[in-house]
């Protein structure tokens, strides 16, 4: 499953079983059954990368996010 899918699949409006996904969580998960192939450190890595990136930058992606709807 690529993680397109996977994101479509835990958020499309019809599927009242991921109606309330915390998405962080579960791409956490994806990664982990995703490094079961290859290393599950790589999964705990990549998650921390992401978690640390969004963190950072949330503040930046919600200003934007509201300038756009501004406009």
């Amino acid at each position: 499953m690529e993680l397109e899918q996977f994101v479509k699949a835990r958020t499309e409006p019809k599927s009242s079983k991921y109606r309330t996904v915390n998405l962080d969580e579960d791409l956490h998960l994806f990664l982990k059954r995703t490094a079961n192939h290859y290393n599950i450190a790589l999964a705990d890595l990549t998650y921390n990368i992401l978690a640390h990136w969004k963190r950072q930058y949330q503040s930046d992606i919600n200003r934007d996010i509201m300038n756009q709807f501004r406009d």
